[in-house]
């Protein structure tokens, strides 16, 4: 499974989870022609040109959904990790992470995914993510419908 941009994301030779360095929240920036937009504080990219960057709680987090101007935002509240924006048949979302907890907040709340103290990875486009399960277990879990679409496992030496 790959990330869109050729990325690993989970090794089926080793079913093992490796973290994109690139997923890391940061200081979001966007190419419009030739003129660098800084659009400030801390930052994630979601699907195709999607980006949000977070201003104080309670403030929401502004999006950038394709254009120049921001689209109505999400609130996040204090002590949930922002792991990624993503896309729910074509409404933003964000990924995160409150403690073990891995859950999906929209602008109509919150939804519990999974629980896991291990890392999780996000596809690039869809809305997936891969969660390490056991040293030789990787799930894929739909975002959507919150259901394991995918179990890679190791096959054992003969």
């Amino acid at each position: 499974m790959t990330d869109g941009g050729g990325s690993c994301i989970a090794s089926a030779a080793e079913n093992t989870l490796y973290q994109d360095s690139s997923a890391v929240p940061g200081t979001v920036s966007r190419q419009y022609d030739s003129t660098r937009v800084l659009l400030g504080g801390d930052g994630v990219h979601g699907p195709g040109s999607w980006q949000a960057f977070s201003r104080r709680w309670p403030e929401p987090w502004m999006l950038r959904t394709g254009g120049i101007e921001p689209a109505a935002g999400i609130a996040v509240p204090p002590g949930e990790q922002v792991l990624r924006l993503i896309s729910l048949g074509g409404t933003p979302a964000f990924l995160v992470r409150d403690g073990d907890l891995i859950r999906v907040r929209d602008a109509d709340g919150v939804r519990t995914v999974t629980e896991t103290s291990e890392p999780v990875e996000v596809h690039g486009e869809l809305p997936w993510i891969a969660v390490q399960r056991a040293p030789h277990l990787v799930e894929v879990i739909d975002l959507g419908t919150r259901e394991v679409i995918d179990r890679m496992r190791a096959a054992t030496p003969a």
